[in-house]
């Protein structure tokens, strides 16, 4: 399964599904980021290679994740999100998601954008390939 890891430490991590961070790809986009060498800047996350989300961004990051988190709230218990177009399999992807998973998984990048902030610390931005025991499994 792939994920997506927001960090400022080992640590302190969260985890979000490619899903909802593919159905928040286009309000990412107004994050201004950077590689981890400063050199590329990008608006939105990269798609190979972590990206660095500085703290005048963070705050932004933070309204976006609060929206989202308003409108997932009007989701049904479990629902599925439609992704982009995926040649290998001919058909769109699809993303089986659970309401509560996704609010607490959305909550708790809130509260390390708000760690962020106060400890001026930069965010990094990941994807991992995770393997589950069963839908609720450690990543």
């Amino acid at each position: 399964m792939l994920v997506y890891s927001f960090e400022i430490s080992e640590r302190e991590k969260v985890y979000l599904s490619a899903g909802v961070i593919a159905t928040m790809c286009d309000s990412l986009k107004s994050l201004r980021t950077l590689d981890k060498l400063k050199i590329k800047k990008n608006k939105g996350l990269f798609y190979k290679g972590s990206t660095y989300i500085e703290k005048e961004n963070i705050s932004k990051l933070k309204k976006i994740v609060s929206s989202w988190k308003g409108l997932f709230s009007e989701a049904t218990q479990n629902f599925v999100l439609i992704g982009f177009f995926n040649t290998k399999i001919d058909d769109y992807e699809r993303w089986n998601c659970n309401k509560e998973e996704v609010i607490e998984s959305l909550e708790k990048l809130n509260v390390l954008c708000e760690k962020a902030e106060k400890e001026n610390k930069i965010i990094r931005c990941r994807k991992l390939t995770v393997k589950l025991a069963d839908n609720r499994g450690e990543r």
